[in-house]
């Protein structure tokens, strides 16, 4: 009876791990490429660190024997990347942003000189994802506030998207009817998979979605129509995850100016 209980224990604690591990995965893209130098040979053994800019954690790693690094799971945000190895410049590429299921690959070419000289690199690395076969796009909480949207549902940009059909009126209401019903490559409403912060956020009664953020709590959400990954396929339709934003270490004071007008 005991070794039972511990077996079923032990079962649940997996599952528990396999889920919050799911979760971290749909959250979060990845930063992957090659170090060559300036002959196009790869270097072994570089150092690579990437920076959030904005919160300052840092990730680690080395280039291995054919000159590769990967950061297989890196959280959403803008982050900066420096090269460095004896014998050759530090390379650092400038300000990018990484976004979820995203791949973004920077080939970072070493040129020979000393470490305390540095290149930077300020050019956005390429848009076209050469490590995955999945199709989508990137909605901003930046396009969401500044776009004219009169639910002020960020479901409602999903109509922009490719294969995306959905009824022209629709009257958003409470609870899980605050979303907007849209069809997928012709799949049923009820057959996507909306998440927010990588947990799946679906009434699988309705399709809704049951919770509908305030826009400027939104950092991105990813959209999804084809060639999904393990990490999200889960249902026929468009995988959704839409991602909150977080907090850095800046700190800013937004002031608002009022007039009182006297009758």
């Amino acid at each position: 009876m005991n070794r039972l209980r511990r077996l079923v224990i032990l079962v649940f604690a997996l599952c528990v791990i396999s889920s919050l591990n799911s979760g971290a995965q749909v959250n979060t893209g990845a930063v992957l490429a090659k170090v060559p130098d300036a002959s196009g040979a790869t270097v072994p053994n570089a150092s690579v660190t990437l920076k959030n800019v904005e919160t300052g954690a840092s990730l680690q790693a080395q280039t291995g024997a054919g000159g590769g690094y990967s950061f297989p799971v890196v959280p959403v945000g803008e982050y900066e990347l420096t090269v460095t190895h004896s014998g050759f410049k530090t390379y650092m590429h400038a300000r990018f942003s990484v976004s979820a299921f995203e791949n973004v690959r920077i080939d970072a070419s070493l040129a020979i000189g000393q470490v305390a000289q540095q290149v930077s690199v300020t050019a956005t690395p390429p848009t076209v994802d050469t490590v995955t076969a999945s199709q989508g796009n990137t909605v901003t909480g930046t396009q969401l506030i500044g776009l004219p949207l009169d639910s002020r549902l960020w479901t409602q940009l999903v109509n922009l998207e490719p294969g995306v059909s959905s009824p022209l009126i629709q009257t958003p209401g409470f609870g899980s009817n605050a979303g907007i019903n849209f069809s997928a490559n012709g799949v049923r409403a009820d057959e996507n998979n909306v998440m927010v912060d990588g947990v799946r956020n679906l009434d699988t009664f309705g399709g809704n979605a049951f919770v509908t953020p305030n826009l400027y709590a939104v950092s991105e959400f990813r959209f999804e129509n084809n060639s999904y990954s393990a990490a999200s396929g889960r249902d026929a339709g468009a995988q959704v995850n839409l991602n909150s934003r977080s907090g850095t270490n800046n700190f800013t004071e937004t002031r608002s100016s009022t007039s009182a007008t006297t009758c």
